[in-house]
């Protein structure tokens, strides 16, 4: 209602304090050293397979290196050649190729497939983008999306193989 996200007083309730500004150098050093708790990364953001993507009206052509990439830390390289555009690599997971083609040829928006997704870029119009996400072993997919968000034109690319 109008009430929603509205702070109240409740007798009941924890004490909060309200900070009005901050020190920004002893916020980033605080922020930094909580991030570097734990053991450091083996191999700390660096890709083990490159998966690269030009889109475009009608576009969606990929290339993977290797061709049979491994698990791990895959970096996703987007090519936009007339946007809007978004390209959404996935694990398929519990899903079938099938489902996927089935999806495609009668989408139905509000009960998309519920895929593992690894990394993704949307872009409005051309140029570039790149993104990180962490694939695992099995099949995976790639979708391209363009023209109007609300009822894109889908273009679907795979499966792929992603190797132990």
């Amino acid at each position: 209602g109008l009430d929603g996200g509205r702070l109240v007083e409740d007798p009941a309730g924890a004490r909060v304090t309200l900070a009005t500004s901050a020190d920004r150098a002893r916020f980033e050093a605080f922020l930094l050293s909580s991030l570097r708790i734990g053991a450091p990364r083996p191999s700390p953001f660096n890709p083990v397979a490159t998966v690269a993507v030009v889109i475009g009206p009608g576009i969606c052509e990929v290339s993977i290196e290797p061709d049979v990439p491994p698990a791990g830390l895959h970096r996703l390289e987007v090519r936009v050649e007339g946007g809007p555009a978004s390209v959404i690599t996935f694990n398929l997971g519990a899903l079938t190729w099938a489902d996927l083609e089935a999806f495609v040829a009668a989408p139905d928006f509000e009960h998309p497939p519920a895929v593992d997704q690894i990394a993704a870029t949307m872009m409005e119009g051309s140029g570039s983008a790149t993104a990180l996400g962490e694939a695992g072993a099995g099949p995976m997919g790639l979708v391209c999306l363009t023209g109007n968000f609300e009822r894109p034109a889908i273009l679907l690319r795979g499966p792929f193989q992603v190797g132990p």
